[in-house]
Parts: C-alpha cells; sequence; structure tokens
C-alpha cells in the first residue's frame, strides 16, 4: 500500500517538474522574442531566471512605484530580491522589505503590460499577481508585441 502511494506522489511531483519546466520555457520564450523585438541585443538572458528581471527593466525603461522614480529599473529589478532575502531574516525590516518587494514587482508588471499590450495592462497584471502561474503564459501570448 505505501509502495503504490510512494509511487502517485512521485508521479506527481514529477508533473508538477514538467509542468514548472514548461511554464519556464514560454515565459523565457516570451521574453527573448520581446526583447528580440525591441532592439535588444542581449535577448538571451531571458533563459537566466535572475537576469530575466534585468531583462524586465529595459524593456519597461522607467518605472514609477507611487511617487517614486526608480532609477534604472534594469538594474534594481534583479538586485531586489537578492537584498530581500538577505534582509529577511531580520524581524519587522525583512517584513517590509518583502512587502516592497512585492509593490516593487506588481508596478514592474504592470508597466510592462501597459508598455506592450493596448487595454490589457490591469487585466494582465491582477491575473499574474492573483495567479502567478499566468505570467509566464501572458509573456508568452504577447511576445510578438512592439513598445506602444
Amino acid at each position: 500500500m505505501l509502495e503504490v502511494l510512494g509511487l502517485i506522489i512521485l508521479g506527481g511531483g514529477i508533473i508538477l517538474l514538467l509542468i514548472a519546466f514548461i511554464l519556464y520555457l514560454l515565459g523565457a520564450i516570451g521574453l527573448y522574442k520581446l526583447a528580440k523585438n525591441n532592439g535588444i541585443e542581449h535577448a538571451f538572458l531571458a533563459f537566466i531566471p535572475i537576469l530575466q528581471a534585468y531583462l524586465i527593466g529595459e524593456l519597461i525603461g522607467e518605472l514609477k512605484v507611487l511617487n517614486f522614480d526608480i532609477p534604472r529599473p534594469e538594474i534594481v529589478l534583479p538586485v531586489a530580491p537578492i537584498a530581500a532575502s538577505i534582509i529577511s531574516p531580520v524581524p519587522v525590516i525583512g517584513v517590509l522589505a518583502g512587502i516592497a518587494l512585492l509593490i516593487l514587482n506588481i508596478f514592474a508588471i504592470y508597466k510592462l503590460f501597459s508598455v506592450y499590450t493596448e487595454n490589457s495592462a490591469t487585466i494582465y497584471t491582477v491575473l499574474s499577481v492573483v495567479l502567478p502561474f499566468m505570467f509566464p503564459i501572458l509573456l508568452f501570448v504577447i511576445r510578438d508585441k512592439k513598445a506602444n
């Protein structure tokens, strides 16, 4: 009985890994095509997870979070999660850093979708935040778009 349960759990784990890999590929291909279509020479960075944030920063150009202009989003977006993970063990500051990172990412996602879609930025952002597996799918959907 336990052997069967173990095989079911193993099979489920393999299926989840396969789904995760497919979502990674969809997002990477979508980001690669967006970067290539918009003249970014190092579009291959789309296949390196932390550097995907760098490409998103390059694609969106400028980023404003509430009343704050974020300088060089291509640097801030990949460095922010690293900094937040270093700070995370500190009780109150770690939580605040996590919240700030979430807000930064939501604004970056919204800016990305607003630059490359006509009227769908809000719904695409909500879908990406509420259902995170939708972000790579939506990147793949908009892969052939040029900046508005």
